[in-house]
């Protein structure tokens, strides 16, 4: 399904799968020790067990989360992010509130590379896709945190499980470096193939030109009309207002007696 995807991508990106995992709690470190190990393009070449990658990354996400106020320390005190963190690195539990995405981020950090992720259309009891790509940062946690390479590691996902996916060519590994670019710039469009298959999605009329704009984009503009809908309305009603009290002030006849007589 997600090679499906990179194929609709604009430009399309053709995929192939890497190894397969067996889906045991440690697919997110296993799909990017095989995305690194598969690839020419990374000299790297990470030999030890998905266990001890899990626990080295997540040991060094959960230093350099604290070099930034947007994650940490959040509604947490500081008991329960040391638990979090233990989870993370020392079981395959991976599904916590809240801090269950920051292994990713620390995957990226401790890798030095950025991770791109085709997103098949999900959708689970509290969450689903947004947007068919996502890119976690190299330097998310750390901001001096510089990536080693501009090729990207590239995941697929479908809500619950991860796995490699390997760009089929060298003109394929350059269009994953030049999406991620673009998502980063807010460039990426979402191709009009794929924009009624996620969450965020809008009816489409034939007259629509072919690619949405990302979300926050159309949520920038949505705002922004809500806004002057919102003004305009209140200028109208203060118009209103205003000429009822200056036609109140300039009437000579007083009604107040009717208007009790109306009551009673």
């Amino acid at each position: 399904m997600a090679i499906d995807v990179g194929e609709k991508l604009e430009p399309s990106i053709k995929f192939v799968p890497g190894t397969p995992n067996p889906a045991a709690g440690n697919c997110l470190y296993e799909s990017c020790i095989d995305n690194i190990n598969s690839r020419k393009c990374f000299t790297e070449n990470l030999d030890n067990t998905p266990a001890f990658y899990r626990w080295s990354w997540n040991k060094e996400g959960e230093i350099k989360v604290k070099y930034t106020d947007k994650y940490y320390p959040g509604n947490y005190s500081e008991e329960e992010w040391k638990q979090a963190w233990e989870k993370l690195q020392n079981t395959n539990v991976y599904d916590l509130d809240y801090f269950g995405d920051m292994a990713i981020i620390s995957c990226a950090t401790s890798l030095k590379k950025d991770i791109l992720v085709i997103n098949t259309p999900w959708k689970m009891h509290k969450a689903f896709a947004h947007d068919p790509v996502s890119v976690i940062s190299a330097n998310q946690f750390d901001p001096s945190n510089q990536k080693s390479t501009d090729v990207p590691i590239v995941l697929a996902y479908n809500g619950n499980h991860f796995e490699s996916l390997i760009p089929s060519s060298e003109e394929d590994v350059l269009k994953t470096v030049e999406l991620v670019r673009k998502y980063k710039t807010g460039e990426y469009k979402i191709p009009r193939a794929l924009v009624n298959n996620y969450k965020w999605k809008i009816p489409l009329n034939s007259d629509k030109k072919d690619t949405i704009d990302h979300a926050k984009s159309k949520k920038a503009r949505r705002d922004s009309s809500m806004q002057n809908s919102h003004t305009e309305k209140f200028q109208n009603k203060w118009e209103t207002v205003s000429r009822k009290t200056k036609k109140s002030q300039t009437e000579n006849t007083d009604l107040s007696s009717e208007k009790l007589a109306e009551k009673r």
